[in-house]
Parts: structure tokens; sequence; C-alpha cells
């Protein structure tokens, strides 16, 4: 398991990385809407990139929620540490 620090970096990084492809897609979409420009992507790579930015966001997702549940052990862990303080 990595540390919380790491996840969230990772996290930043996929998030950065979805940005850069909807930026990619967008300015492909701006010239497939100018007159006498074509679009650099096909349906495919669009279709690709939309996998992608799917995929990279489940996964940011479910990073999201193993920090989640690492700082809810911690809270546990202590709590369950203020509990043994009051013991003689």
């Amino acid at each position: 398991m990595k540390r919380p620090n790491t996840l969230a970096q990772d996290i930043k990084e996929i998030t950065g990385a979805i940005y850069g492809m909807a930026g990619i897609m967008d300015a492909d979409l701006c010239r497939d809407a100018n007159e006498g420009e074509e679009s650099n992507l096909n349906a495919f790579d669009q279709g690709c990139m939309l996998a992608a930015m799917k995929h990279l966001a489940n996964l940011a997702s479910w990073m999201a929620e193993e920090i989640e549940e690492n700082e809810q052990r911690m809270a546990e862990i202590a709590a369950q540490g203020d509990d043994r303080e009051g013991e003689p």
C-alpha cells in the first residue's frame, strides 16, 4: 500500500493527464468547426481518448477512496489510543 501523500500526488498527475487530453480534444474539435480545416483526430482516436479519460477518472476515484479508508483507520487507531490513556 502506498502512503497517502504518494496517492495524492498520483491523483494530481491523473487529473492533469485528463485535463491535458480534454484540451487536445477541445482544440481538435475547434479545428473541425473552422471552415477549411480538418480535425486531426478521427472518431476512433476520440473514442480512445475518451476511454482513457474514463479509466483515469475511475483510477483517481479508487485512489481517493483508499485515502479516505486510510484516514478512517488512522482516526479509529487514534480514538483507541485516547480510550486507553484513561485506563489505570
